[in-house]
């Protein structure tokens, strides 16, 4: 696992994010970006939420360290409801998180390692952001194109007889020694 993480200065800092979610869900958010994996993978987040609740104690002895925990788990609950972490449960009904826009403070790289392969097949990523599920099929945009007029499947033998005209290369009897072995396939 890489020891250096990187932190989308305009992500964090858009009005999207930085409006929408409480002080405690962004600094939540930070807190998962530096403990996650290569692949955006957090298990850590209660432990996580345990330090954010003893370092705000210590601090501010007035808050009782229950209201403090119930903050962060809030805020944890903020980060998924609005879609910016997924949360997965593992074999061990141990909670497991992936950061949805993992791909937007880091890049990939050589050597890339993580833990929870079996959730990534629950994912695919999509311009540099995870979404759940499996990855839709592209439409399929062929040309339109007509039949192939010599596959006997598609087209009647006798509608090709009627199509096949004499050139100036080629004599009637030469067309028709071509046809019959067409038709003999």
């Amino acid at each position: 696992m890489a020891r250096f993480r990187l932190i989308n200065c305009e992500f964090v800092n858009a009005s999207s994010f930085k409006n929408n979610i409480s002080n405690k869900a962004q600094l939540l958010y930070l807190k998962m970006i530096t403990s996650a994996d290569d692949y955006g993978f957090v298990d850590s987040t209660k432990e996580l939420i345990n330090s954010l609740t003893s370092n705000e104690k210590e601090f501010n002895n007035t808050i009782s360290l229950d209201l403090l925990e119930n903050s962060y788990n809030s805020a944890l609950d903020d980060l998924i409801d609005k879609g910016l972490v997924y949360e997965f449960v593992d074999n061990h009904k141990n909670k497991v998180h992936l950061i949805r826009h993992w791909f937007y403070h880091n890049k990939y790289g050589k050597g890339m390692w993580t833990n929870y392969k079996n959730f990534m097949e629950q994912v695919y990523l999509e311009k540099n952001e995870y979404l759940l599920g499996k990855k839709p099929l592209k439409e399929n945009k062929t040309k339109e194109t007509k039949p192939n007029q010599y596959n006997t499947n598609e087209t009647n033998i006798n509608e090709l007889l009627e199509k096949v005209e004499p050139t100036d290369d080629i004599d009637e009897e030469e067309v028709d020694k071509l046809l019959n072995e067409f038709k003999e396939r």
